[in-house]
């Protein structure tokens, strides 16, 4: 949707053959917002008033993840490799996973927290070199807004 009437349509193409490594430099959805309507997502305008149909942004960007189709990949540090005791960033190869929004979780083993409290709104991510316990393991669930 181009938000001026004027959309198109690709054909023969498959989505990967479309945007190819295009997104690996520029993540439109989670840096500018979105609307969801039924299963399409429809980017916002440039000027972030309004998605390009013309209707308000559901899913805002911020500092947070805002269910865009972006997925995050920690970096290959050595200090994060080792504090992922249970291979949920990264596979027994050291290589990281991309994890989206559906996969994070408040809590991984008491090493990995996020605060998953509001909807389209996933935010910080905390990565311990070991679980946590007592008043550091209370500490990350009060900034990760987990209440269990």
């Amino acid at each position: 949707m181009s938000g001026n009437g004027h959309d198109g349509v690709a054909g023969n193409i498959t989505e990967s053959s479309f945007w190819g490594t295009k997104q690996d430099g520029y993540h439109y959805n989670i840096v500018n917002g979105f609307r969801v309507s039924g299963s399409v997502k429809i980017p916002a305008l440039a000027d972030g008033s309004n998605a390009a149909d013309g209707n308000i942004i559901t899913n805002p960007s911020g500092d947070w993840h805002n269910n865009a189709e972006t997925k995050i990949k920690l970096p290959p540090a050595p200090a994060l490799i080792i504090a992922d005791i249970d291979d949920f960033w990264f596979d027994s190869g050291d290589n990281a996973k991309a994890i989206g929004y559906s996969d994070l979780v408040a809590n991984t083993g008491d090493y990995s927290f996020a605060d998953i409290s509001t909807a389209n709104q996933y935010k910080n991510i905390l990565l311990f070199s070991e679980a946590l316990a007592g008043w550091d393991l209370n500490a990350a669930k009060l900034f990760t807004n987990i209440t269990t």
